[in-house]
């Protein structure tokens, strides 16, 4: 359990929002959301990313808790199945509806197929109804 559920919980005697008890019954059952970024360094995409995933998290009552894994070198790249950066895993599946169709593990850009041109991040749709599938099985 993270540092800010526990504060929360130590609030428990105070009447709290739904937000707020929402929050509660996710620590005390132990199943958060698991948010995982990867990405490499000096990567355009990665902060505004962060930065989507952080504001869909706090749309959904959500801490804008991010697991962030910078990749290095091709093994590590091959050990995690990371198709470029960045890429958002919500527990551990990859936001991008279709997947990965053709996958190829390196240390490198993602570019995603959008509205018939390529761009750098994935959709906030995406990312909003990947953490909504991921909250409906809590």
């Amino acid at each position: 359990m993270n540092l800010y559920l526990q504060e929360l919980l130590a609030l428990a005697p105070v009447s709290l929002g739904p937000k707020v008890q929402f929050l509660m019954s996710i620590a005390q059952s132990g199943k958060e959301v698991k948010i995982e970024l990867l990405y490499i360094a000096d990567c355009p995409n990665s902060q505004p990313t962060i930065e989507v995933v952080q504001e869909v998290l706090r749309e959904q009552g959500l801490p804008p808790d991010i697991i962030e894994i910078e990749i290095s070198d091709a093994a590590q790249a091959a050990a995690l199945s990371f198709p470029g950066s960045p890429t958002v895993r919500v527990d551990g599946k990859d936001v991008e509806p279709s997947g990965n169709l053709f996958p190829s593990y390196g240390v490198s850009c993602r570019t995603y197929f959008l509205d018939g041109r390529f761009e750098g991040m994935p959709r906030r749709e995406w990312i909003r109804n990947a953490v909504l599938a991921s909250k409906s099985k809590r």
